[in-house]
């Protein structure tokens, strides 16, 4: 949770705060921190970053039409005054809240007009969270926007994003009955969503790793068998003495993705470093 700072202003601080407990799961402290912060709301970065605090609430509460009224909202207010998708990202969401709604020939518009604003700004954070969008408002014609989305956010410090198009990827491929395939992605997504402490997300990534056949996955539970596929593979490799750019360079990923997979391995092991893996893991637990 964000600390006060005296250049933030209490709306400010407010709107980081009820996004950080929205997707926590903790709707109610959400709602309460906007509520407490609406009558310091004045005009300029802050009101916007309060605004965007209430879309992303009414977006977890499941409220599609408060949630696209205040995207619209902010497209009135701040569009081409704050143009940066990744500080306000009303376009995305306004295209997810019409999809969430039914309204798709509306969201296929609305996530072509992020996409291309994104693209124009260069944020992965913004660009991910676009592409995923619109790859699910196509549909099955949207799988290369979530290849991308995915590859693109591997790259990048936002986790959470990250997770969100591992799911949409996995369910995705789920739907289009490739379903061995889906697994790996929607795994990712829970280990992400679960570390995180991202409960909803997570639930999500859970149900749909249940759908795809893979039995109840409990990040929760320790051992090999909690291991996603891609944590199997890095661990596997490290066993056999490859170093962690050795093992980025095997996988095509970054060195940074392998340190973030081994990290979960050694938790969920319950080991502390590469030197403890061959007494809890051999190369045969990586098939």
């Amino acid at each position: 949770v964000v600390q006060f700072d005296v250049q933030m202003g209490r709306s400010q601080l407010a709107a980081f705060n009820a996004v950080l407990y929205a997707e926590m799961g903790d709707l109610e402290k959400a709602e309460r921190l906007l509520n407490d912060a609406r009558d310091d709301l004045p005009e300029g970065n802050q009101r916007a970053w309060w605004l965007t605090g209430r879309m992303v609430l009414y977006h977890a509460q499941g409220k599609f039409e408060a949630a696209l009224e205040v995207a619209d909202e902010l497209a009135e207010r701040y569009a081409g005054v704050i143009d940066n998708p990744a500080w306000l990202p009303w376009r995305a969401f306004r295209a997810e809240a019409l999809l969430a709604l039914g309204r798709r020939d509306e969201a296929l518009e609305a996530s072509e007009i992020a996409v291309a604003a994104a693209r124009a700004w260069g944020a992965p954070r913004a660009l991910g969270r676009a592409l995923r969008v619109r790859g699910q408002v196509r549909g099955a014609a949207g799988m290369t926007d979530l290849i991308e989305a995915v590859e693109l956010l591997e790259r990048s410090p936002a986790k959470l994003e990250y997770a969100r198009a591992l799911l949409a990827l996995g369910t995705a491929l789920r739907h289009g009955r490739r379903i061995t395939e889906s697994r790996d992605p929607l795994a990712r997504a829970l280990d992400l969503a679960t570390v995180a402490g991202a409960e909803s997300l997570a639930r999500r990534a859970r149900e749909e790793l249940e759908a795809a056949g893979a039995g109840p996955r409990a990040a929760e539970f320790g051992g090999v068998e909690s291991l996603t596929p891609s944590e199997r593979r890095v661990a596997g490799l490290a066993v056999e003495g490859m170093t962690n750019k050795q093992i980025a360079q095997e996988l095509f990923v970054t060195p940074k993705t392998v340190e973030v997979h081994l990290s979960n391995v050694y938790r969920k092991l319950d080991i502390r470093s590469r030197r403890d893996l061959p007494g809890v893991f051999t190369v045969a637990d990586a098939a």
